[in-house]
């Protein structure tokens, strides 16, 4: 694979590309659901931008506000690094995500990529915790299963770092995720 052969050939453990299964390439666009299309009042946020307005800024706002989560679907979404205008903290813009399925249990494949480095955290939003994390190097795809019990879940997409290149416009700032 071209993808293997840029890396050195060689992936986790010392092991050849010709012996494992490398990570995708991660190519943006062409997705199922467009955040910034498909979800109003979303948008990349950018210095200035009051994050209270986020429309899937999650347990973060004082009042939190979630997106619906398709199962089974590519979602395009932006995550950037901002100063918040109100309070003049730089912050990420996080995305977070709900789904009745993923509340009732299961196993879950959580599967991310952008040129940068992101997460996808699965919060239990009852307990305040990070349960789980999937993550990926950056310009590949990244794969993780998890099983989850039944509960209160969301899937949160961010950028890694507190970078402060990986603004709206820099081709960093966004990603893909999928729950299948």
């Amino acid at each position: 694979m071209p993808d293997c052969d840029a890396l050195g050939g060689l992936w986790f453990n010392g092991d050849a590309c010709a012996d494992v299964t490398c990570p995708a390439t991660y190519v943006a666009g062409n997705c199922d659901v467009d955040e910034n299309v498909d979800h109003a009042g979303c948008a990349c946020f950018v210095d200035g931008d009051d994050s209270e307005t986020d429309c899937n800024g999650g347990d973060n706002l004082a009042v939190p506000t979630f997106t619906n989560l398709v199962l089974g679907q590519s979602h395009c979404c932006t995550s950037s690094v901002f100063v918040d205008g109100p309070t003049g903290g730089t912050y990420r813009d996080l995305d977070w995500w709900t789904n009745a399925t993923i509340n009732a249990g299961g196993t879950f494949t959580f599967t991310i990529g952008a040129d940068s480095t992101c997460f996808i955290l699965v919060v239990n939003l009852d307990a305040g915790t990070v349960d789980y994390v999937a993550d990926h190097a950056a310009g590949f795809m990244g794969t993780h299963e998890f099983t989850l019990a039944a509960g209160n879940w969301a899937s949160v997409g961010t950028v890694s770092d507190w970078n402060t290149a990986w603004i709206c416009g820099s081709g960093l700032e966004t990603y893909t995720m999928q729950v299948d």
